[in-house]
């Protein structure tokens, strides 16, 4: 998490949209849960530039709710030329 708040901090601001959320549990890893979620983030660095990614997001949370994998797939949306 530390890494991510880090990464974040470089930004201002950022504008996050959920399109789709769901929860599955795997037969192997019964003492996880694993959220996958997809949306776009829009983003504003600092020094004035911006960029738009679709995003896929895999949270994994062990036996006590805590997150111990996570994993961010991110494709940038490409402007009009």
């Amino acid at each position: 998490m530390g890494a991510l708040k880090a990464h974040r901090s470089g930004f201002y601001p950022v504008k996050s949209n959920v399109a789709g959320c769901t929860t599955i549990k795997s037969p192997v890893l019964p003492g996880e849960e694993i959220t996958l979620i997809w949306g776009d983030e829009s983003e504003t660095k600092k020094v004035g530039t911006s960029q738009k990614v679709m995003l896929h997001e895999v949270w994994v949370f062990n036996s006590e709710g805590k997150v111990c994998r996570f994993f961010q797939y991110a494709i940038p949306v490409l402007g009009k030329k």
